[in-house]
């Protein structure tokens, strides 16, 4: 078996994702674009969270991990809360304290107690986001900010009324905006912040929330603004408000034309045109499709076009069948018409076609109704083209219609599986295929239906491999518990690496059976990464019916 050095899993890159802005007082919006990721449509597997924070979810497990467990850890069936020692609780404690007082390990501790959900944590939250340390509170607001409890709402609102870092104030503005968690008169409020970034994205929520007299004069006064990106969403909301003089028309065509323009700012204005439903900038969206322009500014402005032009669908209709233009470009256009309300009438004319685009327009017209004509399309993607942007495309898909309709979503089994098992994977080196085939797996055991798990476990069960791997590591992000049937058996592995996702998966459940093997991975912490610890650290807490009082306990060494 491949030393887990050499092929990591990295549990906690498997977590959910966070998705629209960046901290800072500019906000760096960003938005799912199809093409974005150097590999294909989709970045399926990066995650955007402040990035130094996050560099260590893409680098392996460093340390060697102990190869054999003693017998000992596995006699017992089914541990017990009581089976966590005492020295065993303090230990757990001691290594939480230090690893968020050590500003090197705050972000991974963070992102692991993050991920299991866990309400018990809220007073550790809410006492970081009131930290003296400005670092603290920022990366705190970033990584809580996505985790839909009611009861982190006021901490947020509390950070935006009255921290000193407009940075982090940006942050949590940005989370009460996701969870329309601030009234009208709060918005108001936050357009008195001396801070253009926040008084920017209290402008645009009053405006999307038809509010836009309270927010006229405030982005007026931003048109004043030092920072490029601010000066043109103010402008581009104007101009969606009725502002269209001469000079405020010629100031935008200014920015558009300008060689000095970034594809940064351009998204972000073509993200703000599809938020605001700007209407009448719908040609500014058809000038930016123009082929001088990046395939993600292109792509962008279609998928303003579709939010904001009456005929969208024909011009995203006309772009594929364009000659000039490439099969990723034509697969991302083929997925916005897909979502048209009108996009039968234009795919029944591209399912014609002989190429990617066709093969790819016939799985979208069989996909809506699922069985087996969406099935045989799919392997046609999958297996008989097997090109990876259509496998991104497809995982894209099954991730949607798994969340809205597991029955109508079987259809995907049996060409993932085939997918997974023809997969060619390093041992050595981890690679966007590696990512690929996380994402099926996760979305499989999401899925849940017996023909997915029996083809997981059979991979589970069969002979050790990369993709033995990848299945293992990657369970640990299914939200479904009956995978802890699947990887209990890795417990009593004799390598190591099986050992941890197992132990992490089954604790992530509230499975006992992990105890001795989180204990194991206490007892050899000079041979795991923090992130590991992290998780072991505070599921041992969690079955010794301590996690509430260590998170107490915790809070109040915040300073």
């Amino acid at each position: 078996m491949t030393h887990p050095r050499k092929h990591p899993m990295r549990i906690l890159k498997y977590l959910p994702q966070r998705h629209p802005l960046g901290a800072g007082s500019g906000h760096r919006e960003r938005d799912n674009f199809l093409c974005f990721s150097p590999y294909g449509i989709f970045a399926l597997c990066s995650l955007c969270l402040c990035g130094k924070f996050l560099s260590f979810l893409r680098s392996p497990f460093r340390k060697r991990i102990a190869v054999v467990l003693t017998a000992a850890l596995f006699v017992p069936p089914l541990a017990r809360a009581a089976d966590v020692p005492p020295a065993a609780v303090q230990t757990a404690r001691e290594y939480l304290r230090a690893a968020l007082g050590d500003d090197a390990r705050l972000g991974v501790v963070l992102l692991g107690l993050r991920s299991t959900r866990d309400k018990e944590l809220l007073p550790l939250y809410t006492a970081l986001l009131r930290s003296s340390d400005r670092r603290t509170r920022l990366t705190t607001t970033a990584m809580i900010g996505e985790l839909d409890d009611e009861a982190l709402i006021e901490p947020l609102r509390e950070r935006l009324k009255s921290d000193p870092a407009m940075a982090v104030r940006s942050e949590a503005l940005v989370h009460l905006l996701r969870r329309d968690a601030l009234t009208a008169a709060q918005l108001r409020d936050a357009l008195n912040i001396d801070d253009d970034g926040v008084r920017m994205l209290a402008a645009r929520a009053l405006v999307q929330r038809n509010k836009a007299d309270a927010a006229v004069k405030t982005l007026q006064s931003l048109l004043d603004s030092r920072d490029p990106q601010i000066l043109a969403q103010a402008r581009m909301s104007l101009f969606g408000l009725g502002v269209d003089t001469p000079k405020h028309r010629d100031e935008l065509k200014k920015i558009l034309l300008d060689p000095k323009t970034t594809d940064e700012l351009l998204l972000l204005l073509l993200g703000q045109i599809r938020r605001e439903k700007i209407k009448t900038a719908a040609e500014v969206a058809q000038y930016l499709t123009r082929p001088d322009y990046s395939r993600q500014v292109r792509v962008q402005a279609y998928m303003a076009l579709a939010d904001v032009a009456p005929d969208a669908s024909k011009r995203l209709a006309d772009a594929v069948a364009a000659e000039n233009e490439s099969d990723l470009f034509r697969i991302n256009l083929i997925r916005i018409l897909a979502e048209q309300p009108d996009m039968k009438y234009y795919l029944d004319d591209l399912v014609q076609r002989s190429d990617i685009a066709g093969a790819v327009a016939r799985f979208e017209q069989a996909r809506p109704a699922g069985g087996q004509a969406a099935a045989k399309t799919l392997q046609t993607l999958l297996i008989d083209m097997g090109h990876p942007v259509l496998l991104e495309y497809a995982l894209n898909r099954m991730r949607g219609d798994v969340e809205k309709d597991k029955a109508l979503a079987e259809f995907y089994v049996e060409p993932m599986l085939a997918t997974l098992r023809q997969a060619d994977l390093s041992e050595d080196r981890m690679s966007a295929q590696h990512d690929r085939m996380a994402m099926a797996v996760e979305w499989l055991a999401n899925l849940g239906s017996p023909a997915a798990m029996a083809g997981l476990k059979k991979i589970l069960d069969g002979p050790d491999g990369a993709l033995r791997k990848v299945t293992a590591g990657a369970l640990y992000r299914s939200t479904n518990p009956a995978v802890c049937d699947m990887v209990l058996p890795l417990l009593s592995s004799p390598y190591a690496d099986y050992r941890i996702y197992a132990a992490l998966t089954l604790a992530r459940h509230s499975r006992a059976e992990a105890v001795p093997a989180l204990l194991d991975i206490q007892a050899h912490a000079d041979t795991h990464r923090p992130d590991v610890l992290t998780l072991s650290s505070w599921y041992l807490l969690k079955f010794a019916g301590q996690a509430a009082p260590a998170a107490d306990a915790l809070a109040k060494t915040v300073r």
